[in-house]
Parts: C-alpha cells; structure tokens; sequence
C-alpha cells in the first residue's frame, strides 16, 4: 500500500467509489481505509525503527504453531502500544548512542604497570614535620645540631643505595623508615625519599656551611663515616628501577643551568668511577645526572639543557661523546620568563621560556626530571608554576632545585647578590613541601 498515497482523498476515493455506494458500503469503505491508513503509519514506523520487542513477540508467535504474520492479526489498540514501545526503543538507542560517544574510563586492573605506580600521595616523616610544622628561621643551625642522630639514620640508607650500579635497592630497616619521608602508588608501594631539612644538602655539612659561627656543632657530626662536604650528594634517595619494570617507558631530562657539557675531569657516561661524595662539585651537570639515574637503572633517552653563557658550538659540543650527542638538544641562550605571578597565573611568556616549552616536549606518560640552578634567573618562576599549576606538575617526576634562600647571615655557597628577596629556611621548605605534595620528587640541590 502506498503510504503517500493514503493521505489522498482522491487516490482513496479512485480505489472505492464512494458516491457511487450503498451507505453501508460506504461506511465499510471509510473504516477500512481508516484501518488501511493505521496500517501503513506502522509499518513505516517498523521499517525505520524495528522493536526488539516485537520480534521477541513473533517468534513467540511462532513458537505457538501460529505463523501468520503479528502485524496483519493485531488489533488497532495492540497496534498502538507497539507504536509507542517502537519510541521508547527509539529513545534507549538514542541514549545508548550518546553514552557510546563519551570516553570510557579504564579499569585499574587494565590499565597498565605504567598506571599502578603513579604517584597518589606524599607521607611527611616526623624528621620532616620538624621543618614544616614550626618556623625556624633565625634557629636553622640549631634545628639540625639536635637532628644528628636522626640524620645518621638518614644517611646510611642513602648512602647505602646510592650507587647501586644495576642491584635492586635494599628496604630500610624500622629506624632508617621512621626518618625517610615516602609516596605511595597505586599498588600501595612506598616510594622512598629523604626527608626535607633545612641545611638544604647534606644533613651534617655543618662546617661547610659555617654553623659553627652559631651554635656548638658536636665533633660527631663530622667524624663518622656519615660526614660529608659542601657538594656531596649522597644524602639524596633517588627513583630506582634496579630489578623492577621502569617508572616510565620514556625518561627525559630537562637542565636549567648546564654550563659547559664537561670540562675533561668527569668520567664518561656509565662510568663506575664517579665520584659523588664529590657531587656537582666534581664537574658539569649533565654527565653527573646521566651516570647518576643510570646508576639506579634509569637511563635517559632525550636532554634538553639551557646555558646563558655563550659558547663556541664547536668547543661545546666537541667532549660530547657519541652514546649521548644523538639525545642531547642544547640551547646556548638565556631562559625568559614572566614575573612569578604571572607565571604561576599561567599567562605566556616569549619564544625563550620554558614553561611553555615543558608541555610540548613531554607527556605524563614519560619520566621526567628537571634540574633548576639558573644563579641570576627565573629559578622562582619556574619552580613555583610547576608546584601551583596541576598541568604542568603532572610533568614531573623529580626536581632538583638550588633554592638561593637567606641562610640566617651564613655562607651557604651563593653570593648575597643571588639570595631571593623575603626568602628563609621557612619559604623554601614550604616550596620544596608543596611539590612533593603535588606528587613531584622534589630535592634540594647544590
């Protein structure tokens, strides 16, 4: 039956001539055409938005022996519930379309080792907390003399792992953990890392950095195994893959203030020989990292490093040995950026500035770590967006920061000209804290 056509008085009275008709005729006619005229609307309707309700129906039909066809033994009111079943199905596969279209959340359990050890959350030791609960500017010196103990503790876990050259990293031991600060992961693993202090290195470099101008320092603190100098840095407890699936499938390091890539003493890459009780003290930063994460089974794959001081390209580039100059971009020009609020609003720096650059060389999917020691630069803009803007803390994996603060009127190893304006001990442990708390491994560095 022609749908289009049953809208027609003229094609409907050219198949029954109703003038000519008897009246009953023509009454049977009109209800006929009328239930004609239903017909056709339904099966239109089934056409374009077959029910699964109905199909259930015929084959129940069906199964009963009786195979004539539903729709022609239906009545009108039958009809009309199959009419509106039809826009209720209509309506559910319109919303199960929808709900198609929007991301599906992956189950844990399917995501991935990559996902299982994202960092959740940051646990704070009571070591810690004796730094970031109470002021201590004006008392620094005599806040860590009462901590030696603790600090001992500290480091003969530190020094224990530091140069593991490929071995699995040993567990603490009940007192070495109450000292160390952790993240935990998705797994509920705990990732260790040494708690903040507000020597800001090395937890008994007292003498290095003159405390002894201020209050007693005990000859224990120096005359152990324990002691160290200005730029050791083996109080540091480093991300170690020794002997487990990488953090990350890709790791990349970011150097802000790499100078010369070596200046002939520091060992070649992958060197046993490194010297860290000598640290950053014992040559550029770029070899050190390199041999110090590869040491705990992190190798990097791409190094962008900046440096202000100009160089000759063919001097700079001429100790780079072959194993690293494939993953090495270096860019020989100062690092700009905004002022720290409006780097932390998220407002755009020039072509030279590193936040905008950070996003568009990583994702959160990579491991990655930035090295801040910019003496004179825009070390506060770039270390307080990261800690304040989620896109970018997301980045980051670990930071090693040089914080310039006031050291009490101490020598602390930068000159005065270089000392953040309204800095102290308390401002830095504050920044260093609220990176950590923002799922970062943030350590003080020198």
């Amino acid at each position: 039956f022609d749908m289009a056509q049953a809208w027609q008085p003229d094609a409907v009275a050219h198949r029954i001539s109703i003038s000519s008709a008897p009246p009953m005729i023509a009454l049977k006619a009109v209800c006929y055409s009328a239930l004609l005229l239903i017909l056709a609307i339904w099966g239109y309707s089934a056409l374009a938005f077959p029910p699964v309700t109905l199909c259930s129906q015929k084959s129940a039909y069906k199964s009963e022996g009786q195979h004539t066809d539903f729709a022609t033994t239906s009545t009108v009111n039958e009809l009309k519930e199959q009419l509106a079943r039809s826009d209720a199905r209509k309506a559910e596969l319109e919303l199960q379309f929808m709900a198609a279209l929007e991301p599906k959340k992956v189950p844990e359990s399917h995501a991935g080792q990559e996902a299982q050890h994202v960092i959740k959350e940051y646990h704070e030791s009571t070591f810690e907390s004796t730094w970031t609960k109470t002021r201590r500017a004006g008392k620094l010196c005599a806040t860590a003399v009462g901590q030696i103990q603790e600090s001992q503790l500290w480091l003969n876990y530190s020094m224990n792992n530091f140069k593991r050259q490929g071995q699995l990293a040993r567990l603490p031991t009940p007192q070495e953990e109450r000292v160390l600060s952790y993240f935990t992961d998705g797994t509920g693993e705990k990732h260790f890392i040494e708690p903040l202090s507000g020597i800001a290195r090395h937890p008994l470099a007292f003498n290095a950095v003159n405390c002894q101008k201020q209050v007693v320092v005990p000859s224990s603190a120096w005359d152990n195994q324990f002691s160290g100098g200005l730029f050791d840095i083996r109080y540091l407890v480093l991300e170690n893959a020794c002997g487990k699936p990488a953090p990350k499938s890709r790791a990349v390091f970011f150097d802000l203030g790499c100078t010369k890539y070596s200046d002939g003493k520091a060992p070649r890459p992958g060197s046993i020989e490194y010297d860290y009780a000598r640290g950053s003290g014992a040559g550029p930063s770029i070899p050190l990292f390199y041999n110090m994460f590869r040491d705990h089974c992190i190798e990097f794959d791409d190094i962008f490093a900046w440096e202000g001081i100009g160089y000759s390209p063919s001097a700079w580039w001429a100790p780079v040995p072959v194993e690293l100059k494939h993953k090495l971009r270096f860019y020989n020009h100062f690092i700009q950026e905004l002022s720290v609020a409006d780097s932390v609003a998220g407002k755009q720096a020039g072509h030279n500035s590193f936040l905008r650059m950070l996003p568009l060389t990583v994702k959160a999917e990579d491991y990655v770590v930035v090295k801040v020691d910019i003496d004179g630069g825009p070390e506060m803009q770039i270390v307080e967006a990261i800690a304040a803007r989620p896109e970018l803390s997301a980045l980051v994996d670990e930071i090693f920061f040089e914080y310039h603060f006031h050291y009490d009127g101490l020598s602390f190893g930068w000159r005065k000209t270089n000392t953040v304006p309204g800095s102290s001990v308390d401002t830095a442990i504050n920044l260093m804290s609220r990176l950590r708390q923002a799922g970062i491994r943030a350590h003080f560095w020198i």
